[in-house]
């Protein structure tokens, strides 16, 4: 009877303007393009896209334009491609209510069959058959769909020699905190291989048959742990005295535009010295037309309420795309013991928050104590009364003129 080898696609975000940079929005584009021209060269049976094709429910012309390249592909090639809904195409009932989506779009023109909550069949002259059940996003409302969806298809489901395949876009258990739906309420049914998207990460659990290929780009920071993109290659093999099939999954990696995030410790530092110093951190991590992500760590000395120009900063990676600067300095804090007098508090801010000399302290203590005696009259002359007291303590004081030694003789014709 054959085997059966198929592509596992799942969250290409077409359309993703990243950073509000139009060279990410070409980068997912460029993802999906190479994914698709490595899976050609297998000559897969069909592909499955387990949601999220775009990024957007309404997509730019653009993201439309790179979909049509893609499918067309396949479609050239003889190859059929079967799509569910992600939660970025567009809510089921938003689709309803204005006449369809973009994914009806691509279907319209003959590039995919766009699975809405139902099982369709994969039937070729040669090659064993293939049930596909699809289940749109639904969050934590799949278990319900899901389980309506396998009522009205029984029949189907249940047809002795068919591979079985569930494709869903969902988080379960073991892919995130909160996740949508249990693994073991999915592998209930016996599916030979589940298909999932909405994980941005790669998952695959072989025991359950539970897959996740990623998205076809890196769509936040937090993803960058996994700098591995692609999708999945699945040779599906009919086992006949055991009734069952063998599934082999191979990941096709795909290439995508360098990223890279690192840490400035700068230690205890000076506000001023920051800047300097951590360019200097950044040139070393620069990199042609990569994604750059900083973060300062240290402990701000004296000032702390300075203005880091992080901005300034990342501008020193000159061959990157982008280098991003983010500040987690700390600020001095003050270990003031809970008895202390009001006079202990104003030193501990004098010399550990505004690094006023040990010297100069007890003259800035007069001061702030004098200010504080003003403001606390407010009386109508109070204005007048601090801004001559500041005058005071700014004004340099005028050294007394030394009046000359008189000598003995002088003294003596007095």
């Amino acid at each position: 009877m054959g085997e059966l080898r198929f592509v596992h696609m799942a969250d290409l975000h077409l359309g993703y303007r990243q950073y509000n940079l139009t060279e990410r929005l070409k980068d997912f584009g460029k993802a999906a393009l190479h994914a698709t021209e490595k899976a050609l060269e297998y000559e897969p049976d069909f592909v499955l896209v387990a949601g999220d094709i775009f990024h957007d429910s309404r997509p730019y012309p653009g993201a439309i334009r790179q979909a049509l390249q893609i499918f067309t592909k396949f479609r050239d090639a003889g190859i059929p491609v079967y799509a569910i809904r992600g939660n970025h195409d567009a809510s089921y009932a938003r689709s309803e209510r204005l006449g369809g989506d973009a994914l009806h779009l691509l279907e319209d023109v003959g590039l995919i069959t766009y699975i809405r909550d139902k099982v369709v069949t994969f039937e070729k002259k040669g090659k064993p058959k293939a049930c596909i059940c699809g289940v749109g996003y639904y969050g934590r409302n799949t278990e319900q769909k899901l389980t309506e969806v396998l009522k009205q298809n029984k029949a189907l489901l249940e047809e002795k020699g068919v591979l079985k395949i569930l494709m869903a876009h969902v988080f379960i258990e073991g892919m995130v905190p909160q996740y949508d739906i249990s693994a073991y309420i999915l592998t209930q049914e016996n599916f030979d291989y589940i298909a999932l998207g909405h994980y941005h990460g790669y998952f695959r659990d072989d025991n359950a048959r539970l897959y996740a290929p990623g998205a076809i780009e890196h769509t936040s920071v937090s993803e960058w742990d996994d700098p591995d993109r692609g999708v999945n290659l699945v040779t599906a093999t009919p086992q006949i005295k055991a009734k069952s099939w063998t599934v082999d999954v191979q990941r096709l990696t795909v290439p995508t535009r360098p990223k890279k995030a690192f840490e400035i410790n700068l230690g205890v530092i000076e506000a001023h010295e920051v800047e300097p110093q951590a360019r200097e951190v950044v040139k070393q991590h620069d990199e042609p037309g990569a994604i750059l992500r900083g973060v300062l760590r240290g402990r701000l000395r004296g000032d702390t309420f300075a203005f880091i120009n992080t901005s300034n900063i990342g501008t020193a990676a000159t061959q990157a795309l982008l280098c991003n600067i983010t500040n987690e300095l700390e600020t001095t804090t003050l270990s003031i013991k809970e008895e202390a007098t009001f006079e202990e508090v104003i030193e501990e801010v004098l010399r550990k928050q505004l690094g006023i000399k040990k010297t100069a302290v007890k003259t800035w203590k007069l001061l702030v104590t004098d200010m504080m005696e003003i403001l606390k009259e407010n009386q109508p002359d109070t204005v007048s009364k601090a801004l001559e007291r500041l005058d005071k303590f700014t004004t340099p004081k005028k050294k007394r003129s030394k009046k000359p030694k008189r000598t003995h003789a002088q003294e003596v014709e007095q």
